[in-house]
């Protein structure tokens, strides 16, 4: 019994005389314009192009990808002695001349000098041979972009994503396999990627190393829906001694993050407004200048972003800190109505933390931070507090590399919370040098389970 044929079957015939290859394709079999036809059907010579349109599906575009290589195509020098940065400008110019089929952009192993930023179209697909280095080695080496101490800072980034619409098809591009190293500029603040409204970024195994602003930036574009940085999927990132801070998400929802490490930025590790339905999973916050992962409002713009649409849940789940100068887990965001009718705050759900050392910028012993922070003394009269789950805590001290000064000084801190839940369940230990936890203010709905063991100092005495 011979085998059904179900769809449209190609063979190569034989070149026409001119050597082109466009109609060196046939159909044997269905029509794949004719629904009725049996499997059967008659042969037909289609060229490359619907080809290429057939195997990508409705939509247009087609499914096959584009490549060009940033050297053999648009001659970037791999040395860094000369700019790249026309180069790239060029190979993104085809890139939106093509769109929206997608373009693969390959950039093989180099240090390419980048004296402008430049705006990645959503439909590029960008493909670093990998790289690493970072403040301890200074060593960098694979694919890397160097931001150059002449660099224009008028974009204020390097690599800029910018939705300009409501959700589309394609609004957002491919990153993978680079690096971005920003130590040689210092003049402005200058951010390693920045992305503007709900662009649907992929980011893989890339590498931010000392840029003067943040490494991953965010900023709001009120005319789309959403107005953030929406359905990103984050994985194998390292922001490494960045400025401002490692990465600031304005209504980044609906994302999957992935494995991010970010060490010794000048700011939070994770600044965070209106993150909505997104999963942060085996992320770390370490030796950064302010908290590690801060839950906040976001002022940006001449705008305040607080979580008032965001709805549902925000997850952390086996998330780390270490030694973050205040709370490694500060929540002080606000939200107001939710977004309609019937819909409540958006719940901070935290699984399985680990959290070591924080508040070491201020002798912990003497300082006022946390392993674990929630603070609403700020939030204002007809806001709430967003409600926090945390499942299986473990804050632990230590002294720092420095001194010998442990820290935090609370593995818990509640302040002000009122009404709003603050619940930590589940087994665990929640270590602080002068308290485990310590509560101020009205804090009416704030409880730790009994499983939940609790320390103050600088050990852990088995006891049983």
């Amino acid at each position: 019994m011979s085998p059904e044929v179900r769809g449209p079957v190609a063979k190569i015939s034989s070149y026409p005389n001119n050597g082109s290859p466009d109609n060196a394709f046939e159909f044997l079999g269905t029509d794949p314009s004719n629904t009725s036809e049996g499997p059967t059907g008659t042969t037909e010579t289609v060229t490359l192009s619907t080809l290429k349109s057939v195997i990508g599906g409705a939509g247009g575009g087609g499914g096959l990808v584009d490549w060009k290589d940033l050297v053999g195509t648009y001659s970037a020098d791999p040395t860094g002695a000369t700019s790249s940065s026309t180069a790239l400008a060029n190979a993104c110019s085809a890139a939106v001349s093509a769109y929206p089929a997608p373009f693969g952009l390959t950039v093989p192993p180099g240090n390419y000098l980048m004296t402008q930023g430049q705006l990645l179209p959503g439909n590029l697909i960008m493909a670093g041979a990998g790289a690493n280095g970072g403040t301890v080695t200074h060593v960098f080496n694979g694919t890397t972009f160097t931001i150059s101490s002449s660099f224009n800072p008028s974009a204020g980034y390097l690599f800029g994503i910018t939705a300009t619409a409501n959700e589309t098809a394609v609004n957002g591009p491919i990153l993978s396999g680079f690096g971005i190293n920003g130590a040689a500029y210092t003049a402005e603040a200058v951010d390693g990627i920045s992305i503007t409204g709900p662009a649907f970024t992929v980011i893989n195994l890339v590498n931010i190393v000392q840029t003067s602003g943040w490494g991953i930036n965010s900023h709001a574009l009120s005319t789309a829906s959403p107005i953030g940085a929406d359905g990103m999927v984050w994985d194998g990132l390292t922001i490494d001694s960045c400025v401002s801070g490692g990465v600031r998400l304005i209504y980044g929802e609906d994302s999957q993050i992935s494995n991010v490490y970010i060490i010794g930025c000048g700011g939070d590790g994770w600044q965070l407004a209106g993150c909505d339905n997104t999963h942060f999973t085996n992320c770390r916050a370490e030796w950064n200048g302010n908290y590690g992962w801060h839950v906040t409002n976001i002022s940006d713009g001449g705008n305040t972003y607080d979580w008032t649409y965001a709805t549902g849940y925000v997850m952390f789940t086996g998330c780390s800190t270490d030694a973050n100068t205040q709370s490694g887990f500060r929540v002080d965001a606000s939200w107001q109505t939710g977004q309609g009718s019937g819909t409540g705050p958006c719940v901070v759900q935290v699984n399985g933390p680990c959290f070591r050392r924080d508040g070491i910028g201020n002798n912990g012993a003497v300082g006022s931070w946390a392993g674990i922070d929630v603070n609403y003394s700020a939030v204002t009269s007809g806001n709430l507090g967003l409600p926090v789950y945390v499942q299986g805590p473990v804050v632990t001290t230590g002294p720092g590399d420095v001194t010998a000064s442990m820290s935090p000084r609370y593995g818990v801190i509640a302040t002000s919370t009122g009404a709003a839940p603050f619940r930590l369940t589940g087994g665990g230990l929640v270590m602080g040098f002068s308290a485990g936890s310590t509560s101020s203010g009205t804090v009416t709905n704030y409880s730790m389970a009994s499983t939940i063991d609790t320390f103050a100092g600088d050990n852990y005495n088995y006891t049983g």
